[in-house]
């Protein structure tokens, strides 16, 4: 660019450039611009800024001044009158202007105030007026209206509109001026002139509404032609209505033909005009003299109905009602119907043939009309569908009731005739089978191949066989024809009767392949009746025998076009990266004579991506089906390749007439050299022999810095006379064969034993290594990026053939070291690691690792010891190989830390225990009752233990061990508390730092002995004799994660101690350990107690005291008294020597142990030296001791009360009743001494009970639980007697007192028995009354009675309305009911015998003859109805006067008793008497009433 103006800066002239940021700048001088700050153009707001004044002698335009306008020049003012906001401008014609009131906007709206006069046209897109309670006339000008400009514009109005009319009463109202039509509407073409729509969603639908005039001139309706000359439909105002006719004289009158598809009815219909004419056949519509239409049988007279009967009488048969004047029709309609219902259904036409075949192949054709085949027939139109040309698709489809098959290879076609036609039966009865057609036993039946009938057979001479739907006759030309041909079978109907009107059979056809055409071919069914062809559906298909004989081949297979690409070095040697070239073939015969659809060319390819799968080209121009088809695919290396693999394709294809080929063709090419990218390329931590990014010269570094800055050229020849550092290198060889590996230079399994410079299709100028020798290095770096300080690591490694040791160099061997510069040698990963040795040659395996060392792939957990390589320090590798080695190194894996775990470090000494357990006790020596030659338990500030004064629980807790009777060797574990870390990373009770300081034991404070743990790693075992205690470690070990990487920065060791008897004192012992190095670590002390009088065993006790039982609450029954709460007595003795010089701090140390049916409730202790103790337990601890001179010697009294248990004790009773004695010892215990146990004091025989109502009742039940229904002997004349106070029964009286209680039973615990088998022999009581029992005191001794004969008075109430006569008592027990006198009498006396009796007392309220009681009446005995029971000793029982039962038993004895005359009133009390002698040996249990 020319330099031109002031905008042009020439690149290389300028020497100086001024003025601040944004500034335009300005031409200075020759080589000088500059800017300023008065002239700035501002980037962040795009304006151009200026200070000061702008002059231009033209114009200056812009989009928009701003400021007041006061500096612009040349500007004239205009005056404004009557200014104002939103006001519009109005010239004056004066050069002023006005500002108009009545004309603002606002921005937004246009407001007038009076009238807008428009004299052209005025637009808007609304016009609203809104005037309120006003009329509007919009337009009133003279002048037409012109509404909307688009046929899609819509004009609404909304209340009444008016045309012709200023009152519009409707929605729309048009009122026509005289000789003007009031509406006229033009349609448009192809639409209604007009649509009239009513509402039908709700309510009443109204459709047009259209008011006429009232006679035959005025017209409500009328539709014209469009010029109007002829009348379509008219409606008058008279209703009568005209079609074709502007006059019609009829409520409907049509000028010409009727046509109606519903019927016409009418009263009657009257037919004039009609043509004259002759009847061809019998005539059913008549017309009669009165023109109306009528049904006859003829065309009159007599010959319209039916006439006389045959035999006379129309009754006899079906139709009752028919008479002589029935008509013809009536009578042949009814017969038709009948028919009908009787008649089976005939089987249809020949209709329609399917096939059984499977549908052809779809293909495309190769041939057609225009493009010929020599012998094959082109498709055609003939069997319903459209021809299929020349590269059509030909395959299965159907068109209406037509099927194609699509294309077969001399595919012979059968199907069945009417294929579709479902059987007929009914009730059993088959009127046609399926498949079956009709007339099938006339005409002829046709097989016609393309057009051409090819088999033809009458088919009244078919006999066929089988019947209809399983024949098996055939009838074939040539192979070609119908099979399966069945007889002929007449239908029959639901009543089993045969119509021989009605034939049917059923067919196959069959088309031979030798009668089908090659190529298009279609076939039907004809069947001939009477002339008339009755047709089946076509099917049709193409036949290609010639193709399908004609195999596919693939010809000229091969790879063209090879090209490689990109350039890696690895060892010296070049690599190519990528692969690209062509697969080429010819595939024959494809086309011949159809050829696939779709892509049915494919490719199986190896080592590259697979090409798309390919479609067959249509034919064209001068092709034919011999073309031969030239397939071209690419290809492109998509995967990993070695020199001796190849990358190539097969082809596959797939064709519907032929023989498939599958992998065909094969082509392929190989001798590529290609780098292997596939697997992870190299890194700091894994080396996979790919790229050699981190691999050193070989040196011998011995510095960070000289291995930091080390690298490796990959183009540099690894020959031996070449560079130094290369010269004795391992090859890399980065190929897809191994995915990268380290090899000797001359391994076989190298290209050409190490020639690369020889490959076909590898890389130009490559070296050949196959003459190398000597021992093989390789030498590579791997930086600690782990953050941290690592002391070991893993190296895994894949190889093969390949085994890491130290033996001399071979073919199966390698030497592998490691070292980290400046810190170590060059360490054998293969050798075992030795504590502290880090120089060249030494072993650097960590032993107790999991380690794989065999000759495959390996991992080698190593360490440096203490050594270390901090992070961002660089460690390296050295391989040394023989050139004659055969293996391998594929990969190397590096973690820097051998383990992801960290090894755990162990706990410092913090912890003993001790093993030896004594005995917890409370001790009677301390600091308030000195025992001479006692040591004091004075743990107060003395670690964590406690001070324990006498009567204090030394208990065994932790670290204190108890009370021991003679000094133990105390022994224990260090760190005994410390736990295993994941259980492997150091052992449980280890201890850290343990190669370092000295350990020491204190006893009672002072160190009795002390071992150098510096001094040895192995493991220690000394005592301090003669005192015999012992420091025991073991060797030193290291912390170790859980796969066994030690950390040899973690010493520990475990260990124990003893404490010899010689170092302990009589009373209170401590122990503890120190660890000590720069300071002291120390454990938790350890405690115990050694008393030598627990070996005395002097405790003794005095036998005991049992008192009697004794309690204040006493239930009575039948005078017997009986505890009704638990009695109690006291148990007493002493005992001695259990306080010296510990006592038992047990809270049983006195306990009752022998408590049978009872309980202890409180114990209390006293004597001298002691503190009482008096408390409601069932056992105690020791009383505590006063402290008081001597107390440990005291001896003291022990007292506990005896609670009898919660039981229910009767003595005696016929075994009915339990009875429970009592018996008790006591214990106290001693912590060394043998506990002493009283001997046992009992008591026997108590009777505990007190008794309840339970289910008794008055009026049916007693079950002997309490008395409250019992009453004294008497004879209870009447009903008051009953109740009366004086025969209450009181419990508390006793049965030989001398009352009238005194010939009384025994009640007790459900049961009424004999006083003699109450207690002891009737004697209830205890013994400091004189009786045997623990009973209360003063109970009865019934052992003598006076009165023999024992009573049981007990009332029932009746309380029922109905009178009772008869009723059952049911006895329950073991007895024998006997009676006074009668059959069943009997002595009372020592046996079961028992009299049972009832009376009903009189009742002052029935006297006289309504008097229903009794006397005593006898319920064993038999009721004599002479001997009414209203006399004493009558019988009352129902039954027998021999062989009734008598045995009262568990299960009941049931009396039916009846009272004769007598009765049982509502409300009444019976009394029931049991009487047994005073030797009774039975018992009653319940007495039930039931009325």
């Amino acid at each position: 660019m020319a330099e031109f103006g002031w905008a042009f800066v020439g690149g290389g002239a300028v020497t100086e450039v001024d003025g601040p940021t944004g500034s335009v700048l300005l031409k200075k001088g020759d080589k000088q611009v500059s800017g300023s700050s008065n002239l700035v153009f501002n980037t962040s707001t795009n304006t151009l800024e200026l200070t000061g004044g702008i002059s231009a002698s033209v114009n200056i335009s812009a989009s928009a001044f701003y400021g007041d306008g006061s500096n612009l020049s040349g500007i004239t003012s205009v005056s404004i009158a009557n200014d104002g906001n939103n006001r519009l401008l109005t010239a004056d014609g004066d050069g002023t202007m006005s500002a108009e009131s009545n004309l603002t906007f606002d921005g937004s709206k246009l407001v007038l105030s009076g009238n807008l006069e428009v004299s052209g046209s005025l637009y808007a897109n609304e016009f609203v007026t809104n005037v309120t309670s006003k009329n509007v006339t919009n337009i009133s000008a003279t002048g037409s209206t012109t509404f909307g400009d688009s046929a899609d514009d819509k004009h609404i109005f909304t209340g009444q509109m008016g045309i012709g009319t200023a009152n519009p009463s409707h929605t729309l109202q048009i009122d026509s001026n005289s000789g003007v039509e009031g509406l006229q509407v033009n349609g448009a073409q192809n639409q209604y002139v007009a649509s009239f729509r009513a509402h039908t969603s709700t309510g009443k639908s109204y459709g047009p509404y259209i008011r006429g005039g009232t006679n035959s001139t005025d017209s409500a309706i009328v539709v014209d032609n469009a010029s109007g000359g002829s009348t379509y439909f008219k409606i008058r105002g008279d209703g009568n209505i005209g079609i074709g006719t502007a006059s019609p004289t009829k409520k409907l009158d049509v000028a010409g033909d009727i046509k109606s598809t519903g019927a016409i009815t009418g009263s009657k219909m009257n037919l004039t005009g009609l043509a004259a004419g002759t009847a061809t056949t019998a005539s059913f519509l008549a017309i009669d003299s009165s023109n109306n239409v009528v049904l006859t049988s003829s065309g009159g007279g007599s010959g319209g109905t039916l006439g006389a009967a045959e035999d006379g009488d129309y009754t006899d048969g079906l139709y009752t009602d028919f008479t002589t004047n029935t008509t013809v029709g009536t009578a042949i309609d009814r017969f038709n119907e009948v028919l009908k219902i009787l008649a089976p259904s005939p089987a249809p036409n020949v209709k329609s043939i399917k096939y059984d075949q499977s549908n052809g192949q779809s293909a495309k054709l190769s041939f057609d009309g225009s493009n010929a085949i020599t012998g094959y027939t082109a498709s055609s139109t003939n069997a319903g569908f459209s021809a299929v040309n020349r590269n059509g698709t030909y395959g299965a489809a159907t068109s209406g009731a037509n099927f194609k098959l699509g294309i077969y290879n001399a595919q012979e076609l059968t199907g069945f005739v009417n294929y579709d036609v479902a059987p007929s039966v009914t009730n059993g009865q088959v009127a046609y089978a399926s498949g079956a057609f009709g007339n099938a036993n006339e005409g002829t039946l046709k097989l016609e191949l393309n057009g051409t009938v090819i088999h033809s057979v009458a088919l009244s001479g078919l006999a066929g066989a089988g019947n209809p739907a399983t024949g098996s006759a055939t009838s074939l030309t040539n192979g070609s024809g119908f099979t399966n041909v069945s007889i002929t079978a007449s239908s029959f109907d639901g009543n089993a009767a045969e119509w021989h009107i009605f034939k049917h059979r059923t067919a196959k056809y069959k088309i031979e392949a030798d009668d089908q055409k090659k190529g298009w071919n279609y076939l039907r069914v004809v069947h001939t009746v009477g002339g008339a062809d009755r047709n089946s559906n076509y099917i049709e298909w193409i036949n290609d025998p010639d193709g399908a004989a004609q195999a596919l081949s693939i010809s000229n297979a091969r790879i063209d076009n090879i090209s490689t690409g990109g350039s890696v070095y690895v060892s010296g040697v070049q690599y190519n990266t990528s692969i690209t070239a062509n697969y080429k073939a010819d595939i024959n015969n494809i086309y011949r004579n159809v050829f696939p659809t779709g892509t049915p060319i494919s490719f199986s390819p190896t080592k590259s991506s697979t090409p798309s799968a390919q479609a067959v080209p249509d034919l064209s121009g001068g092709d034919d089906e011999t073309k031969v088809l030239g397939v071209t695919a690419s290809l492109s290396l998509n995967t990993s390749i070695n020199p001796s693999q190849t990358i190539g394709t097969s082809m596959s294809i797939t064709h519907p007439m032929k023989s498939n080929i599958t992998n065909g063709g094969n082509a392929t090419a190989t001798q590529f050299l290609i780098y292997d990218n596939t697997p992870p390329t190299s890194n700091n931590l894994t080396e996979t022999f790919i790229n050699e990014t981190l691999r050193v010269v070989s040196a011998s570094y011995d510095t960070q810095n000289s291995l930091s800055g080390a690298t490796w050229d990959s183009e540099v020849h690894l020959t031996s006379s070449g560079t130094s550092g290369y010269n004795d290198g391992l090859i890399q060889l980065a190929t897809a064969e191994y995915n990268g590996r380290l090899y000797s230079p001359i391994a076989s399994a190298l290209p050409n034993n190490g020639n690369f410079s020889t490959l076909t299709n590898g890389p130009a100028g490559n070296p050949n290594y196959s003459g190398q020798s000597g021992t093989r290095t390789y030498y590579r770096k791997i930086q600690n990026t782990s953050g941290g300080t690592k002391y070991n690591m893993k190296i895994t490694s894949t190889k093969g053939s390949t085994t890491y040791n130290n033996s001399s160099l071979s073919t199966g061997n390698a030497h592998f070291f490691a070292k980290i510069p400046g810190a170590t040698g060059w360490m054998d990963i293969s050798q075992n690691f030795a504590y502290g040795s880090v120089a060249d040659g030494n072993g650097a395996l960590i032993s107790t690792a999991t380690n794989d060392v065999d000759n495959g792939n390996n991992v080698h957990h190593i360490t440096f010891g203490t050594a270390s390589i901090a992070a961002n320090e660089y460690m390296a590798i050295k391989v040394l190989a023989d050139e004659s080695w055969t293996g391998y190194l594929s990969q190397l894996e590096f973690v820097f830390g051998a383990s992801s775990e960290t090894a755990a470090t162990p706990q410092v000494l913090s912890d003993i225990d001790a093993n030896d357990t004594g005995t917890g006790a409370k001790l009677s020596f301390g600091s308030s009752n000195a025992v001479a030659g006692y040591s004091n338990v004075q743990g107060g500030g003395v670690g964590s233990m406690s001070t324990i004064n006498s009567n204090g629980d030394y208990t065994v807790s932790g670290n204190r061990r108890g009370v021991f009777s003679s000094a133990p060797t105390i022994d224990g574990e260090i760190n005994d508390a410390i736990g295993a870390d994941g259980g492997s990373d150091y052992p449980a009770k280890a201890f850290y730092n343990a190669y370092s300081g000295s350990l020491i034991l204190e006893v009672n404070g002072s160190e009795v002995h002390t071992i150098n743990l510096a001094s040895t790693l192995s493991a220690i075992n000394t005592t301090n004799s003669p005192q015999n205690s012992r420091l025991n470690v073991s060797a030193v070990s290291f912390a170790e994660t859980s796969d066994g990487i030690p950390d040899y920065l973690k010493p520990y060791r475990t260990g124990t101690f003893e404490v010899g008897s010689a170092n302990q004192r009589t009373g209170w012992n401590y122990a503890r350990l120190i660890h000590r190095t720069n300071s002291d670590a120390t454990t938790n002390y350890v405690e115990w107690v050694v008393d030598p009088s627990g070996a005395v065993d002097n405790t003794a006790v005095t036998s005991p005291t049992l008192a009697n039982f004794s309690h204040g609450d006493i239930y009575y029954q039948s005078g017997v008294r009986y505890f009704a709460s638990r009695p109690s007595a006291s148990f007493t003795y002493a005992a001695s020597n259990f306080y010296s010089n510990v006592y038992s701090n047990a809270a049983d140390a006195v306990s009752f142990p022998t408590t049978t049916n009872c309980s202890i409730n409180n114990i209390r202790m006293i004597g001298d030296g002691i503190t009482t103790f008096d408390s409601g337990v069932s056992q105690a601890g020791m009383a505590a001791l006063d402290n008081g001179a001597d107390c440990e010697a005291t001896s003291f009294e022990v007292t506990g009360n005896v609670l009898f248990d919660s039981l229910t004790s009767i003595s005696g009773g016929l075994s009915l009743y339990t009875k429970y004695d009592v018996s008790v010892n006591s214990t106290v215990k001693h912590p060394f001494k043998t506990n002493k146990t009283t001997s046992t004091a009992s008591k026997t025989a108590f009777m505990v009970y007190s008794g309840s109502i339970g289910s008794t009742t008055l009026g049916n039940n007693e079950y002997f639980g309490l008395e409250t229904y019992r009453v004294v002997s008497g004879n209870y004349a009447n009903q008051a007697a009953v109740t009366d106070a004086g025969n209450v029964w009181n419990s508390q009286t006793a049965l030989n007192g001398g009352n009238n209680h005194d010939d009384g039973m025994v009640t007790a615990n459900g049961y009424a028995i004999s006083p003699f088998q109450i207690g002891n022999a009737g004697d209830t009581r205890n013994s400091a009354d004189g009786g045997s029992l623990q009973a209360p005191a003063g109970s009865p001794n019934y052992s003598t009675l006076t009165n023999n004969t024992r009573t049981y008075y007990r009332y029932f109430r009746y309380t029922s309305a109905s009178t009772v006569a008869s009723f059952t008592l049911t006895l329950y027990g073991d007895a024998t009911l006997v009676g006074k006198t009668g059959t069943y009498a009997a002595a009372l006396g020592g046996n079961k015998n028992v009299f049972v009796e009832l009376k009903v007392p009189y009742d002052p309220n029935f006297a006289g003859a309504d008097d229903q009681s009794t006397g005593w009446a006898d319920c064993a005995k038999i009721f004599d109805a002479s001997n009414q029971p209203n006399n004493d000793g009558a019988g009352i029982r129902s039954g027998e006067t021999s062989g009734e039962d008598q045995s009262i038993d568990s299960n009941g004895l049931a009396l039916s008793l009846t009272l004769g005359t007598r009765r049982i009133k509502q409300n009444q009390y019976i009394v029931v008497k049991v009487s047994a002698h005073k030797d009774w040996t039975g018992y009653l249990s319940r007495i039930q009433v039931a009325y």
